[in-house]
């Protein structure tokens, strides 16, 4: 029985998170697989921090850190999805992390 399945991939670096899309698309061609990709809005974190601990509380150094996501859903039967998972967490970069839903 084939049941609607997802895959959240989360990374700091946006260009890689595209690259990787492109991949999983080619992927997905050769198994016949009709994929919705839906990029979700991108989080900002923002850090400041002060340059010297002694003296100067103003002189101050601020950080943003961009969180990417992406949504693949698709339809598959739970042995087959087993296996994507799996050949999907050998072939990932190291800045990007997956989460599935079934």
């Amino acid at each position: 029985m084939e049941k609607k399945k997802f895959i959240i991939l989360n990374s700091i670096n946006f260009k890689t998170l595209k690259k990787y899309n492109l991949y999983l698309n080619l992927i997905f061609k050769q198994l016949n697989l009709n994929i919705n990709y839906i990029f979700l809005p991108a989080k900002t974190n923002k850090i400041t921090l002060l340059k010297s601990p002694h003296v100067k509380k103003k002189n101050k150094e601020s950080f943003k850190i961009i969180h990417s996501k992406v949504v693949l859903s698709f339809k598959m039967n739970n042995e087959n999805f087993k296996n994507l998972i799996i050949f999907l967490l050998i072939n990932k970069p190291k800045s990007i992390k997956i989460k599935s839903r079934i």
